[in-house]
């Protein structure tokens, strides 16, 4: 069975506009870690919103493990940005404990306000201690976001991902805030996770791309899926729409 089966999958964000996203097929077998890249604008997070639910589907078909996808609880997700002020005085523990809000109730249910403040269960306090020392944030637990580097929020927002105990982890540009060294221990975190979760990834570093995943979709309207060894700096910039710097797999 496919993890994620996506078929013929259209969206417009107003009936008279052009398609944001236009008949875009993807399947994703167990356990393969997939990089997604292409311009701003081209798509990739308004494909992640539908694989959520968080937009609704007009045309074509998600589905994760043979099951409609849109609120399925068991996706994880990591946005590229906090959902809520990271001035709020809120700590890390308490963070973490929101994706159990997702896991319970679906990504809609954990992205109004007014249900973030539950009593969590003496199960959902374990997977979260276990989750933070995991992700290497346990240190941290009680400290405010408000003093928080770059990259540990980075971990934090991974946890609580990785929280909703996910078949299915999506990921938003996760090394936008970051430094590179703490890209590559982020990557191999997930090449660890991997082994038991499908990863999606939107990254445009292409080093990374071609060092961690196992298959490249490129995003602009519609959707082109191509294994590693067959990205070309010729096809990124086409996908772009303008030169990049292309790095080989065993470049220095």
């Amino acid at each position: 069975m496919l993890a994620l089966d996506i078929r013929n999958l259209t969206y417009r964000y107003t009936p008279k506009s052009p398609p944001v996203l236009h008949q875009v097929n993807l399947q994703v077998q167990q356990n393969e870690f997939i990089a997604l890249v292409g311009p701003n604008g081209g798509g990739k997070s308004t494909l992640f919103k539908l694989i959520l639910g968080l937009l609704p589907q007009q045309a074509g078909q998600i589905h994760l493990y043979g099951q409609p996808a849109p609120q399925n609880t068991q996706i994880g997700y990591m946005p590229q940005s906090m959902h809520f002020p990271r001035s709020l005085p809120i700590s890390v523990q308490e963070v973490v404990l929101m994706g159990r809000l997702q896991a319970l109730q679906g990504w809609r249910a954990w992205c109004s306000p007014k249900r973030w403040w539950r009593r969590y269960s003496e199960r959902d306090l374990m997977l979260a201690k276990e989750v933070m020392q995991q992700t290497d944030i346990a240190h941290l637990a009680e400290r405010s976001i408000q003093n928080l580097s770059g990259g540990q929020l980075q971990r934090v927002l991974l946890a609580r991902a990785l929280v909703t105990q996910p078949k299915l982890l999506l990921l938003d540009e996760p090394t936008a805030s970051i430094d590179a060294h703490m890209e590559r221990e982020l990557f191999d975190y997930l090449q660890q996770i991997n082994q038991e979760i499908c990863i999606l990834v939107i990254c445009h570093n292409v080093r990374l791309i071609h060092d961690y995943a196992t298959r490249v979709a490129c995003v602009n309207r519609t959707l082109h899926c191509h294994e590693n060894t067959q990205i070309t700096p010729e096809l990124i910039s086409h996908m772009y729409g303008q030169p990049l710097d292309y790095l080989p797999q065993n470049s220095a």
